[in-house]
């Protein structure tokens, strides 16, 4: 006998070389290498007058003996024994590696066994609203739980070309999400924003983040407002989560909030002109702006006494009207700078005036931002009939920039409107 060939899962050839003189072979099939365990089928079976024979009907996975013997009208003795072994249905898989606990809604949850050749691998769940992502037919998946999947079991069953193998299993415990949260008011000044959200049922913490990325979110515990400087003026959007104690997370909830405008600071654009001089603290400052161009080339007051004389801040405005209401005459006053002033309509607005000795000084302290570039600008503090006070924006002729200098009412010299809010 010869070694057998073409082995499979239930079958093999048996093999021999011929016998001289034989006219027929005998063959015997066992389980055992006594040969006191029979194939029944195979025993002493004639099977003419060849030197291979098909041996089928066995069991997967199983070693088998086989002999035989030459036959004329006289049977030879046995040949030696060959032994095999039958291809064996695939052995159960190792044990499942993966998550045990699993929250609803969970997806690319991952499981797997050790791989081996030529097996495929069948997955099957007992519960309910579990379905494979990737991996079918492999030794490795990712699952996707949906939100009202159940508790079960995962088996793997392995397979080959001899049949099924024993499938292997593994626990799934299914634990339910907390409510998502829901947004609340939030108070939003200019440099922060104070985050609220209102309590879920089932949630023992919250996670709060500026990307809907809960790995990268903040644990809030069990607070439900964050508080967060940020830019003025600007719109922002945060996320939050509800979490439970079996580490389940809701959906996240979306927080919207534009932060307030910004404080007013001197050069700000702002109701028709640029502001120069601010009083009191955001949100309740007040202060004053100039307008955009120089106007103006004479005073056009010669020889009046106003009573214009107010100097400090605030004054302006009353030195204007007084100046307007007295001066009823001269031919250079339809263009002097107090009436320009007064009549003035710009961004809308028209309470315009000249400004008082103080105010203008105001506005040289940040002259290039106004785009001052005259030598000198007017105000409307009166000196007396003949005089009134203005300012030099550069240093010129031996005065310096910045020094107050009387002048008469006559003289040339543009000027800029002012208005308060």
């Amino acid at each position: 006998a010869s070694s057998a060939s073409g082995i499979g899962c239930t079958a093999f050839t048996a093999n021999w070389s011929s016998s001289s003189g034989a006219s027929s072979y005998f063959l015997d099939v066992a389980t055992n290498s006594g040969f006191t365990a029979m194939v029944p089928a195979y025993l002493n079976l004639n099977i003419g007058n060849t030197t291979s024979y098909d041996v089928s009907g066995l069991t997967a996975g199983t070693t088998y003996y086989y002999r035989v013997r030459a036959a004329t009208a006289c049977v030879s003795g046995n040949s030696n024994t060959i032994s095999l072994t039958t291809n064996a249905l695939p052995a159960q898989p190792s044990a499942i590696t993966g998550t045990a606990a699993v929250c609803q809604g969970a997806s690319g949850v991952a499981y797997s066994v050790t791989n081996v050749s030529g097996i495929t691998y069948t997955w099957t769940y007992s519960g309910t609203g579990l379905t494979l992502a990737s991996g079918s037919g492999t030794n490795a998946i990712t699952a996707n739980l949906s939100a009202s999947a159940t508790s079960g079991t995962l088996s793997v069953t392995p397979a080959n070309s001899c049949g099924t193998g024993t499938a292997q299993t593994f626990a799934i415990t299914l634990s339910g999400l907390p409510a998502q949260p829901t947004a609340a008011s939030h108070t939003a000044a200019y440099n922060q924003v104070v985050w609220n959200w209102n309590t879920a049922s089932g949630a023992t913490g919250y996670k709060w983040g500026t990307t809907n990325v809960y790995a990268n979110a903040t644990d809030m515990g069990t607070a439900t407002t964050k508080t967060e400087g940020l830019s003025c003026n600007t719109g922002y959007t945060r996320y939050v989560w509800a979490y439970n104690a079996s580490g389940c997370f809701s959906a996240y909830t979306t927080l919207a909030q534009t932060t307030s405008a910004c404080p007013l600071a001197i050069g700000d654009t702002y109701q028709g002109g640029k502001i120069f001089y601010l009083t009191g603290t955001y949100p309740n400052q007040h202060g004053l702006v100039v307008s955009s161009t120089d106007m103006g080339s004479g005073w056009g007051w010669t020889n009046i006494t106003t009573g214009a004389t107010g100097t400090a801040i605030g004054t302006g405005l009353n030195n204007t009207t007084t100046i307007v209401n007295t001066n009823t005459g001269g031919d250079s006053f339809p263009t002097s700078g107090a009436l320009l002033c007064y009549n003035l309509v710009e961004g809308g607005y028209s309470d315009w005036y000249l400004p008082s000795k103080d105010e203008l000084y105001q506005i040289y302290l940040n002259k290039t931002i106004f785009g001052m570039t005259y030598p000198g600008y007017q105000s409307s503090t009166e000196n007396d009939n003949s005089t009134a006070w203005g300012i030099w924006f550069t240093s010129t002729g031996g005065y310096n920039a910045g020094q107050t200098q009387i002048f008469g009412k006559g003289s040339m010299g543009p000027c800029r409107a002012i208005r308060n809010f």
